[in-house]
């Protein structure tokens, strides 16, 4: 069942919304919708179920109670009545968790963090796709993915040849200064010590 409503509302809402949302909303709402019906269904099954577990306990405790009082003229506290009594104490416990996660402070405290969450995303989904460039199929991306991984490859080698080349000449010219110095300094000994 959840399969066919699935279908039938990525059909209506994607053709809907295509050209603005994508596909994504389609999803996002399928998604709201089966979680609010999922809670709501859960929260109602488990009343009916509190109230069903209420009347049976008040129900069998009474007539336990007044069959003892018809009989002895005296109310004793027996199995049958204890087994109504308990029925009565999960049914407060089944209204309990309803009242509690049907709460609204419960309730709007979760619905705050999901649509922070929820923001959070869409923020993100919006950022990509405003840099995201339009590519072909999944063999046409690849190629591309490949050609652009080479230019930066190519990058990269040409940078570090120039780094390369920039230390050769720094450590060439380094060379050439000292060279230059060493021979002045022998010239000068050579001009002022004719001997040598």
């Amino acid at each position: 069942m959840m399969k066919w409503i699935l279908m039938i509302m990525s059909f209506v809402l994607t053709r809907a919304n295509s050209k603005q949302h994508g596909t994504s909303f389609a999803w996002e709402m399928y998604e709201e919708v089966v979680y609010k019906s999922r809670q709501v269904t859960m929260l109602a099954l488990v009343g009916f179920a509190a109230a069903m577990l209420f009347c049976a306990g008040v129900l069998i405790s009474l007539l336990n109670m007044t069959s003892q009082y018809d009989q002895t003229g005296v109310v004793a506290f027996t199995a049958t009545l204890g087994m109504g009594v308990a029925l009565l104490a999960i049914a407060g416990v089944g209204f309990a968790w309803v009242f509690v996660s049907a709460w609204p402070g419960v309730r709007s405290r979760k619905l705050q963090a999901r649509k922070r969450m929820n923001e959070e995303l869409r923020n993100q989904d919006q950022h990509a796709h405003a840099h995201q460039q339009p590519l072909g199929g999944g063999i046409e991306q690849a190629v591309s993915l490949w050609i652009m991984d080479l230019v930066k490859e190519r990058e990269i080698r040409r940078a570090e040849r120039a780094d390369h080349r920039a230390h050769e000449n720094a450590e060439d010219r380094a060379t050439a200064e000292a060279m230059a110095k060493a021979r002045r300094s022998t010239q000068q000994t050579t001009e002022t010590n004719p001997l040598h």
